[in-house]
């Protein structure tokens, strides 16, 4: 679903009441998805029950919905690191979206830490935004 930038197209015409709707209907599908102990009821709509959603997608997904140019997401370290805690440790200043990828793929980032935060810059690329 990629989108053209903000560089490449005038400026957005105000947001039609149907064009929220649809935005905000996207937002909910993917909230639905990312709470998977969310049980739909027989006569339509959803039981709440607790859930965990991962914030860092969520600002993604967020960030895609108000056509955002840049997604920055904060954390307590101040670069992403591979090899994070340990004597080769190296920081990463720049990545593209294949270097990114591909430290995803190799497992340079702790699941319940950097991944997520990783993930989430690579979404938003993917998507069409200028950079995270």
């Amino acid at each position: 679903m990629a989108r053209k930038t903000r560089t490449q197209q005038e400026a957005p015409a105000p947001v039609t009441p149907e064009e929220q709707k649809a935005r905000m209907e996207h937002m909910a599908a993917f909230f639905r998805e990312q709470a998977a102990h969310v049980d739909p009821l027989p006569q339509g709509g959803y039981r709440s029950v607790e859930a965990v959603i991962d914030k860092d997608l969520a600002a993604e997904k967020l960030a895609e919905v108000v056509l955002a140019d840049t997604l920055v997401i904060l954390t307590d370290v101040p670069k992403v690191y591979l090899g994070y805690g340990t004597r080769g440790q190296t920081a990463l200043d720049r990545v593209t979206l294949a270097e990114a990828r591909g430290y995803l793929r190799d497992g340079h980032f702790g699941q319940g830490s950097m991944a997520p935060k990783v993930e989430a810059c690579a979404q938003f690329l993917e998507y069409g935004g200028d950079e995270a």
